[in-house]
């Protein structure tokens, strides 16, 4: 009876290490990424495995399971024994993002045209609210977050679920490269401005159709970052 309830003691004490170890992976995973996509860890930065145990707080399993997802979604390089490289956004992989998202962006605008309801606007209108916020702090963050929001909700609109998990899994890649373009507060303004031309074209399509101004403002977008990145825009 006693060995019984030793084993029992003994598996517990396994699971709830186990169950541990995954949380503890998954905050790790969570607060690296969200760094490396807002830009905290730059580019071609090494993460050492000593510096992330002391700023995260925790031990080497966990901080190695994380590092070996991120490194499966391909922002990061593992080191072995030393941690790994930051992979960050490339100047081929954003012109591609951008190209997907004009075509699909500005088919979703004109489908979308007169088709928003009160209550769509005012959701949209909350969305600029929170960008403007963002923009007179120059919290970057929140502003390209809000950003994403607000492409998002055209897509949740149109309904086509395909469009939307192709969204969804841009939006690390959005929100890194809108971090990487927003440099200035000028640009800020140029990005919120565009953000009102695309909503009021929605709300009134014989003025302006949609999806030239999602197109303009998407490409826009594009040059912001190519021009942050130190390239042409007629190089695009």
């Amino acid at each position: 009876m006693l060995v019984r309830q030793e084993s029992q003691e003994f598996i517990e004490r396994l699971w709830r290490s186990g169950v541990s170890n995954i949380l503890l992976r998954e905050k790790a995973y969570e607060i690296i990424k969200e760094r490396i996509i807002n830009n905290t860890y730059e580019m071609g930065e090494m993460l050492s495995e000593n510096a992330l145990v002391q700023s995260l707080g925790m031990s080497r399993t966990p901080i190695r399971s994380a590092l070996s997802l991120l490194d499966k979604e391909g922002l990061v390089k593992i080191v072995p024994q030393k941690g790994a490289i930051v992979v960050g956004m490339t100047v081929d992989e954003a012109r591609d993002i951008f190209d997907l998202r004009i075509a699909l962006e500005s088919y979703v605008a004109d489908q979308l045209a007169g088709a928003l309801g009160e209550e769509d606007i005012r959701h949209l209108q909350n969305i600029l609210r929170e960008q403007e916020d963002a923009a007179k702090s120059g919290d970057a963050v929140a502003f390209v977050h809000q950003d994403f929001n607000f492409h998002l909700f055209l897509f949740a609109k149109h309904n086509n679920k395909r469009m939307i998990d192709i969204m969804r899994n841009l939006r690390d890649r959005m929100i890194q490269c809108g971090a990487k373009a927003l440099s200035d507060e000028e640009r800020f303004n140029q990005t919120l401005s565009e953000h009102y031309a695309v909503m009021r074209a929605l709300v009134n399509p014989a003025e302006n159709q949609p999806g030239l101004m999602m197109r303009k403002h998407l490409e826009n977008g594009r040059a912001r970052f190519l021009n942050h990145a130190g390239r042409s825009v007629a190089d695009v």
